[in-house]
């Protein structure tokens, strides 16, 4: 049976594989379709494309979007949208230019801490498409200020730490419609991890396509409860590994978390958007 990951990140946002690995990661798994669903940056999509018939590994547009709402965030993939759409790309610039003003922010609440690290540095190590606090916490390990990327969230960049900054406002129901207007299909992402039925309820009116019911994050009974939301409401049921590559079990992950070929079919060809 072909089967797809449809939730996947590279060194283009917080993973650390090249986009390039990963086709070839998913080739070496047999791996028909993947989406690489990077935080709020299409550069690992665009990196790969020319890519998909040296691997044979189909790739689908991808990404996964932050919102914000009075203080909670929230991540939409959007899946199959036209990459050059001016209102996606407009939207990606504004956010990777809020990223680099957050995490000199974030620098800068760690000086309280006698930790300095330049913003400079920072840019030079990771780029600047797509900053965010993992990359600080990889600073953070390997200056020798923590252990680990874990002791750095627990004591400095947690929510609610000293040194964390908050992202900017953007609400999901303006996701959506974006994602919309670009032609693609929206799904929430592992909403496990966060969210409530009464919420989801609220997304599904405000037009969400899908919901990512097979993640490591949601056991079977979970992933039960997800599918029969997703039939119930019409919408299409997505899954992934969410793969990082530094994260505990991200390698047993890759290839166990996935979805039938269907799944991307429906996302293809579907009547919702």
């Amino acid at each position: 049976m072909e089967i797809a990951d449809l939730h996947i990140h590279t060194k283009c946002s917080d993973g650390i594989l090249a986009p390039e690995k990963i086709l070839h990661k998913a080739s070496l798994h047999r791996i028909s379709a993947v989406s690489i669903t990077d935080h709020d940056t299409i550069d690992g999509f665009l990196e790969a494309y020319p890519l998909q018939s040296k691997y044979d590994v189909e790739l689908i547009p991808g990404i996964e979007l932050s919102c914000v709402e009075n203080g909670t965030e929230y991540h939409i993939l959007a899946y199959n949208f036209d990459p050059s759409s001016q209102l996606l790309n407009r939207h990606l610039e504004y956010y990777k230019s809020t990223r680099l003003d957050r995490a000199e922010k974030m620098l800068k609440n760690l000086e309280q801490f006698d930790i300095f690290i330049k913003l400079d540095e920072l840019i030079e190590r990771f780029g600047e498409t797509s900053l965010a606090r993992p990359h600080v916490a990889t600073m953070l390990a390997e200056n020798g200020h923590v252990d680990n990327i874990k002791e750095a969230f627990n004591l400095y960049l947690g929510d609610g730490m000293p040194a964390c900054e908050e992202k900017v406002d953007f609400p999901v129901k303006s996701a959506i419609d974006m994602i919309q207007k670009a032609g693609g299909i929206s799904v929430l992402a592992h909403p496990a991890k966060y969210i409530t039925r009464t919420r989801i309820n609220e997304m599904i009116k405000e037009g969400l396509n899908g919901i990512e019911v097979w993640h490591p994050m949601h056991l079977p009974p979970m992933q039960r409860k997800y599918l029969r939301m997703a039939d119930d409401n019409l919408l299409i049921p997505t899954g992934g590994s969410d793969y990082h590559g530094y994260r505990p079990f991200d390698e047993q992950n890759f290839g166990k978390f996935t979805v039938s070929y269907s799944i991307v079919e429906s996302i293809k060809y579907s009547t919702l958007k």
